[in-house]
């Protein structure tokens, strides 16, 4: 897939406010978060600047956003 397709989904997406969150496909304890930084400035670079995180509150899971 190119790079302007994965801008061209990430704007229909923020238009429809859908959240974005980050994934980690790590295989090896070493891999985990690598990426993690270049992914953060790609989304902000096309005007994401939040992400949703889910969190357990009182048994339930929570979506929520924070800030990039």
């Amino acid at each position: 897939m190119s790079e302007d397709a994965y801008t061209d989904a990430g704007t229909k997406a923020k238009k429809r406010n859908i959240g974005f969150c980050f994934g980690d496909d790590s295989h090896n304890p070493q891999d985990v978060g690598v990426g993690i930084l270049e992914g953060r400035k790609y989304l902000l670079e096309n005007g994401i600047d939040k992400i949703s995180v889910y969190l357990l509150e009182d048994k339930a899971l929570v979506s929520k956003e924070i800030s990039l």
